[in-house]
């Protein structure tokens, strides 16, 4: 486990130039990730929806996180946290979405194996 020391942070002013700067960071992040706008689930896979109208097909079964669920668990999913997680109220359960997509990307075989290079000598 890593220990983490609080530190005093100093009051600064917030200023409208700070905050429109935080504002604008703020609708880059959003404008640059992808945000979710619903989940399904069938034949043991999640599909997620976004808002650029792209999917995601998952199965359930790579993330230890729906283990136990039944189709009732599922059916209660809901995307919530301005569409980056997944999160069902009753179970206190809230999953993120781009943790699940870096896990199922990491399981992925590689596509485009790099080449090795060999010279002649």
């Amino acid at each position: 486990m890593k220990t983490t020391t609080a530190q005093e942070l100093m009051d600064v002013p917030i200023t409208e130039a700070v905050l429109d700067e935080a504002i604008e960071r703020g609708r880059l992040r959003q404008k640059n990730s992808r945000q979710a706008t619903a989940v399904n689930y069938r034949d043991s896979c999640l599909t997620i929806s976004f808002k650029d109208g792209s999917s995601v097909r998952l199965p359930v079964k790579c993330y230890s996180e729906f283990d136990g669920f039944g189709v009732k668990d599922f059916a209660n999913l809901k995307v919530g946290f301005s569409g980056a997680a997944l999160c069902n109220e009753q179970l206190d359960l809230h999953i993120s979405i781009a943790g699940m997509l870096s896990l199922h990307e990491s399981k992925l075989p590689n596509k485009h194996p790099q080449k090795s290079r060999h010279h002649d000598g």
